[in-house]
């Protein structure tokens, strides 16, 4: 072994008592690893959930804003002019929304489909109109640019004519 002075064995026999004291003292307080504590995690279930707003009539439902009644508003008068375009003039006798209301669901459902068809073939027809329109417009346009080019082309061969 290796010869060491008086004072080199001294603190080398308090460094290796004070170790041992720290390692007792840390075993003392050492305690097992452990998983993370969760909630646990509940089974789907094929109940429905319930809402106290639903179940409690009593209490108050919240109020639409001027904004969202207004905008309700604005849809059910463009759903009912929608319905109440192919009964104009009084025809049928009301709209097809008031009528839908009295009958059953399936005729209700036909009534709306027929508003549908009826709409999209007044604006098929719309477009048509259209593009005859612009037809017509283009042709007269291109008519008045033909007899322009003619007059230009009959005073060309008159200067011709004059300078033989």
């Amino acid at each position: 072994m290796l010869s060491l002075s008086l004072s080199h064995q001294n603190a080398a026999k308090q460094t290796v008592s004070l170790l041992g004291a720290v390692f007792k003292s840390c075993q003392s307080v050492r305690q097992p690893l452990q998983l993370q504590k969760r909630k646990p995690v509940p089974l789907p279930s094929f109940e429905p959930l319930i809402e106290e707003r639903v179940l409690n009539p009593n209490r108050p439902q919240p109020k639409e804003s001027k904004k969202q009644q207004t905008k309700r508003l604005q849809q059910r008068v463009k759903r009912e002019t929608k319905g109440a375009i192919r009964y104009e003039g009084g025809l049928h006798g009301g709209s097809a929304r008031a009528r839908a209301h009295s009958l059953t669901n399936t005729m209700a459902y036909r009534e709306l489909k027929k508003d549908s068809y009826f709409i999209a073939e007044q604006q098929l027809q719309k477009r048509k109109r259209d593009v005859i329109e612009k037809q017509s417009k283009w042709g007269k346009i291109v008519s008045t640019l033909q007899h322009e080019q003619q007059h230009i082309n009959d005073l060309e061969r008159e200067k011709r004519r004059q300078r033989r």
